[in-house]
């Protein structure tokens, strides 16, 4: 019983809103926007009409199953055709429902821009509508169960949808192709954001579960002839196939008829332009670094060799040569800088005093929020994410399939330096057990292997951190050069995580104080234990370079709440905004005590040249070319650029284009090309 009156109930309600959608469509003119505010504003009279034109069809249910049951005897291919056409209705109707909820999600849950979007963007809209369209029927196709395969189907794009909602929300950077390469990490990814998950969102993907469990237990199965199936099958593939890939095919000029514009130097306004759909596929190209214009052997040995006409000589003696350390801290950054807060006591009082003593200044980060490996991959290649392809993680699509990538690492092996990785986390992360093998880092301690593993909050301790880089100092014959990636200040900043916060933070709301509390906790934990490790260093009496800096800042709060709230966030301009959002801490400690000097806002990419002057140490050629470099632009990222008086650069003047030109190429060349200027660069 239940199974015959179910599908005859559901058919009805799906044919009662069609009916008030067609007339409102048709004889009303209403535009997708205006249907929707429609049910909004007048929701009362839409459930009405919604009522009466359901029972109005179901009074006719008899007579609609005697049609069934003679189509069934009599006319079977009619059935199948019907069949077929409510699953082209329910795959078009779920398609249209996801395809609204990305645009829901990609304006971060504001209905009005939301309307607004669909209203402008038609053509944009149905163009991803016909995509998810397409992947329903195929997915159809292939199970041959239409309750199973768009409950499925429908449940995958959800999360997908949530999950790109959280990435703009917490580092205002969209969902990429790339991100589920750490699909495999996800039960430590998990704990990391749990702290993110709304329970309504929970509930409502637990009724998902229920709902397919419901749909394939009691719900009649609808069937097409298998035939049918198979040419579904095959043509939804294609269509998928080429959808996916539309910049290199027949659909690219539906997609300029529909007003799609893809801006591959910004891939936020793709997403916002062109909606999720198109912004997410937009980056399934599988290029991760653009070939140079003009790219040859000839051109990359000519740009090299005038950085080898004048052959560095300095160099110190064996038992001269520092140690160096490069200690890219979780998070780091000085809360204090939030405007309206007002804090206890300075969480940074022993940076703040060391940078009194030593070179200091700042990173420009080339992420928010995450995408640690990045600044870790600049600061050890000397490269600059810039010429990538936008979201593309180094480590997982370029490094980890090389044999050899020239780095400080290498540089400073050919010296006698022994070379130590720590991070305190799992090793597997962004590949970094495989890349430090490319990069020739003889040894790699993880949460697993490092002796110094006490913990403070849920992650080991930069304390612990600092213990270890010491010992190892201490324990090595040779120079060593260690490269530590902190963990313990990692998000989430939720309450409890600390026995006690011991800076009190007053002047924001209760909402925005609990997660600034425990971060800056964090952050003053991570300034003692840089004291600890300067005083242990100090009683080793070996010269020793610690370069100390802050990978990116802080996710605080949904939007960047926190910020907004201290007024943090306001800015000039976008490039003002970029800039403020980019900037971390950097200390460059050395025992040769070279004086305070202002570094100003640097791309980590330069750290190596720095390292090597303050260490006397001959540089390779490389070195030199990306000191020219930062003589014109110290500091550069997708979507700003700082001049040599730490101004914003609006334009690039002719020298400067060329120095990122010949960047861009030898960048490509020691990346991914042939590695011409390898002997010359790197001797």
């Amino acid at each position: 019983m239940i199974r015959k009156w179910t599908p005859i109930v559901l058919l009805n309600g799906l044919l009662a809103f069609l009916f008030v959608a067609l007339f409102k469509f048709v004889i009303r003119s209403y535009s997708t926007a205006e249907f929707i505010l429609w049910t909004e504003e007048y929701s009362k009279k839409f459930v009405l009409y919604l009522f009466i034109f359901f029972i109005a069809f179901l009074l006719t249910s008899r007579w609609q199953l005697k049609a069934y049951d003679y189509l069934k005897e009599q006319k079977p291919w009619i059935l199948s055709v019907l069949n077929l056409l409510i699953v082209f209705i329910i795959s078009f109707s779920l398609a249209a429902v996801i395809n609204l909820y990305f645009q829901y999600s990609q304006i971060l849950h504001n209905k009005e821009l939301t309307l607004q979007w669909i209203e402008t963007k038609q053509s944009v809209f149905f163009a991803g509508l016909l995509f998810l369209f397409f992947l329903y029927i195929l997915i159809y196709a292939i199970i041959g169960n239409i309750y199973l395969s768009t409950a499925l189907t429908t449940v995958v794009l959800a999360l997908m949808g949530y999950a790109h909602y959280s990435k703009m929300s917490l580092r205002v950077e969209p969902l990429y192709p790339n991100d589920f390469k750490q699909f495999s990490h996800l039960d430590e990814v998990i704990p990391m954001v749990v702290g993110t998950f709304s329970p309504i969102y929970i509930f409502v993907f637990l009724m998902l579960i229920f709902g397919i469990w419901a749909s394939v237990k009691f719900l009649p199965a609808i069937k097409i002839p298998k035939v049918w199936r198979v040419i579904l099958a095959i043509s939804s593939a294609i269509l998928v196939f080429t959808f996916a890939n539309f910049q290199d095919n027949f659909w690219k000029s539906y997609m300029e008829k529909s007003d799609v514009v893809i801006s591959t130097w910004n891939p936020i306004n793709t997403y916002n332009d062109n909606g999720f759909i198109i912004g997410f596929l937009s980056n399934f190209k599988t290029v991760t670094v653009e070939k140079p214009k003009g790219y040859s052997k000839e051109k990359v040995l000519e740009i090299a060799k005038r950085y080898t006409e004048s052959p560095n000589t300095k160099d110190v003696p064996d038992n001269q040569r520092p140690n160096v350390v490069f200690l890219m801290n979780e998070a780091f950054w000085d809360p204090t800088r939030l405007g309206k807060a007002e804090f206890s006591e300075d969480p940074v009082k022993n940076y703040r005093e060391l940078m009194t003593q030593y070179p200091s200044g700042n990173i420009l980060s080339a992420a928010f929020g995450g995408a640690t490996a990045n600044i870790e991959f600049e600061a050890l290649t000397g490269f600059n994410t810039t010429f990538l392809t936008a979201g593309i993680i180094p480590y997982q699509e370029i490094v980890d399939n090389k044999s050899f990538i020239p780095t400080i690492v290498s540089s400073l092996e050919v010296k006698g330096y022994k070379s130590l990785a720590i991070h305190p986390y799992n090793k597997a992360f962004y590949k970094r057990s495989r890349v430090y093998e490319t990069f020739g880092i003889d040894k790699f301690l993880d949460m697993e292997t490092m002796k110094n593993n006490e913990t403070s909050g849920p992650m080991i301790s930069d304390e612990s951190v600092s213990n270890e880089i010491a010992d190892h100092i201490v324990n090595s014959k040779e120079p060593m050069f260690i490269h530590a990636v902190t963990m313990q200040n990692h998000l989430p900043y939720n309450p409890g995580r600390y026995e006690e916060n011991t800076v009190k933070i007053s002047g924001l709301t209760e909402e925005s104080t609990s997660p600034l509390e425990v971060y800056t906790e964090g952050v003053k934990q991570a300034d003692e234990a840089l004291r600890h490790l300067i005083e242990r260093v100090e009683e080793l009496e070996e010269p020793t370079i610690i370069v100390f800096w802050g990978d990116h800042l802080p996710v605080l709060g949904a939007s960047r709440s926190v910020y907004k709230e201290s007024g943090f966030a306001d800015a000039k301009n976008e490039e003002e905004y970029e800039r403020k959002f980019s900037e971390t801490p950097l200390l460059i400690y050395s025992t040769s005590d070279p004086g305070n000097k202002d570094l100003g806002t640097i791309s980590p990419a330069y750290l190596g040249p720095f390292v090597f002057d303050l260490g006397n140490l001959d540089a390779p050629p490389f070195y030199d070319f990306l000191k020219e470099v930062q003589s014109e632009i110290p500091a550069f990222k997708h979507a700003v650029k700082i001049g040599k008086d730490q101004e914003i650069l609006k334009e690039l003047n002719e020298k400067q284009k060329s120095l990122l030109n010949d960047y861009q190429m030898i960048q490509y060349d020691l990346l991914v090309g042939k590695q011409y200027s390898k002997s010359l660069l790197f001797n």
